[in-house]
């Protein structure tokens, strides 16, 4: 089973699991409910980037047993593609999922121009929730390994490198 938990452009956490979706979490709410789900369900957390989404869950004491990153993925697929150097952020994987150009990852907008105002990184569309992009992306993400030469390797792969990221 999977459950994805992602931050929204607002800060708070969503939590989506096959029975419900819940929003608006803060830190706090958030790290008791996949405490909750971690020992009742025992899922797949499927993050947009463990990076930005596990240390929350870390600080406040939990560790899950097993993820998906999907940036990691979206990484490893682009190598496999021969695309490398694009951007592997879940913004530029919805775009590439839904046939628009994605925009560079946020480290290359943070070191292209020192500004004197605090810039935004891309986000998601107006209107698109990260669960949406997430599932839109995983879909996606699950029709490109299908097309490898060796689908199974390369779900073997991902679930490895994912898991290096917790």
């Amino acid at each position: 089973m999977q459950v994805i938990a992602g931050r929204e452009e607002d800060g708070s956490f969503t939590v989506h699991t096959p029975s419900e979706t819940v929003s608006g979490l803060d830190e706090a709410a958030f790290a008791t409910l996949a405490r909750e789900l971690e020992g009742s369900l025992a899922p797949r957390w499927v993050f947009p980037s463990v990076e930005r989404t596990y240390p929350v869950l870390v600080a406040a004491g939990l560790r899950v047993r097993r993820c998906y990153d999907l940036e990691l993925a979206e990484g490893l697929l682009l190598a496999y593609e021969g695309a490398e150097a694009e951007s592997r952020s879940l913004r530029a994987a919805w775009a590439r999922a839904n046939g628009e150009e994605p925009p560079p990852d946020a480290a290359a907008v943070e070191l292209a121009q020192p500004t004197l105002f605090e810039t935004r990184v891309p986000t998601l569309p107006d209107g698109v929730t990260v669960v949406t992009a997430v599932r839109r992306v995983l879909a996606e993400q699950e029709r490109r390994v299908a097309a490898t030469a060796h689908p199974d390797r390369m779900r073997l792969l991902l679930a490895a490198e994912s898991a290096s990221a917790l």
